[in-house]
C-alpha cells in the first residue's frame, strides 16, 4: 500500500526549499486511502461474512465512527473486562496497519464493529484479540526504515512544516494524509542526513533495467 518512487520524493524543493518530506513526495498516503475504501467496498459484498456491514451502510458507519473518535476516545470493553481505548489516532493507525494484511480484513472488520457499537454506547463484549506470533517479539521494522530513507534524504527540519503539512495532506487525502507526514519527522532529527544524494539528470538510461515491485489491495 505504498507510494511512487524514491526519485519523485527527492527531486522537489517545493516552498521551503528542500524536498517534501519522503513520504509525502512519494505520496504515499494515497495507497492506503485507496485500499481502505477497496477494504470497506469488500464488506459490502461480503454482506453478513462482514461484522461491520450490519445494520447499515459501512462507509457511513466508518465516517460516523471517525467523527466520534475525533470528538471523544472510545472504550471498548471484551469479554474479559479489559478495556482499549480508540482515540482518533489509534483508529486510523491500527487500520492503516492492518490494511496491508488482506487476510485479517475480517478481524479489522470485527474491531471496527466493537468500536462503532461502543461509540453508541453498546459494548458486544467480544473475546480480546491475542496478539500474533510476530507481535510475541521485538522487531526493529521502524528503526531499519529510518536508518534507510533519513540518511538519503533532505527533509525540512522545522516542526511547524510537519504541522502545516498534517493539516493539509489530511484534506487532500482523508484520514490518511498526516500518516506520510509524520512517518517522516524523525528525520529532521536524524544525526546524518544525505550523505550521497542523487540530484539528476533523471532523464538518462539506466546501466541495467530497473525493477519495481508493489502490490495493492
Amino acid at each position: 500500500v505504498g507510494g511512487g518512487m524514491e526519485l519523485v520524493g527527492k527531486r522537489s524543493g517545493g516552498r521551503w526549499g528542500r524536498p517534501k518530506p519522503g513520504d509525502v513526495g512519494r505520496n504515499t498516503s494515497v495507497g492506503p486511502a485507496q485500499t481502505c475504501d477497496s477494504c470497506l467496498d469488500q464488506c459490502v459484498q461480503a454482506g453478513a461474512k462482514c461484522a461491520f456491514a450490519a445494520g447499515g451502510n459501512v462507509h457511513v458507519k466508518w465516517g460516523d465512527l471517525t467523527r466520534q473518535a475525533k470528538l471523544h476516545p472510545i472504550e471498548v470493553i471484551a469479554a474479559d473486562g479489559s478495556t482499549t481505548t480508540y482515540t482518533y489516532s489509534k483508529v486510523i493507525t491500527d487500520v492503516a496497519g492492518g490494511l496491508g494484511q488482506p487476510d485479517t480484513w475480517p478481524d479489522l472488520a470485527t474491531t471496527l464493529e466493537q468500536i462503532y457499537q461502543a461509540s453508541k454506547g453498546v459494548q458486544l463484549r467480544l473475546p480480546a484479540m491475542q496478539p500474533s506470533d510476530i507481535e510475541k517479539y521485538f522487531h526493529s521494522s521502524q528503526e531499519a526504515s529510518n536508518a534507510i530513507q533519513c540518511a538519503d534524504a533532505l527533509v525540512p527540519r522545522n516542526e511547524a512544516i510537519y504541522t502545516h503539512l498534517a493539516v493539509t495532506e489530511d484534506r487532500r487525502v482523508p484520514y490518511f494524509g498526516r500518516i506520510g507526514v509524520f512517518s517522516m519527522m524523525p528525520c529532521a532529527y536524524w544525526p546524518t542526513q544525505a550523505v550521497k544524494p542523487y540530484a539528476g539528470p533523471w532523464n538518462r538510461w539506466t546501466a541495467s533495467p530497473i525493477l519495481i515491485i508493489n502490490n495493492r489491495f
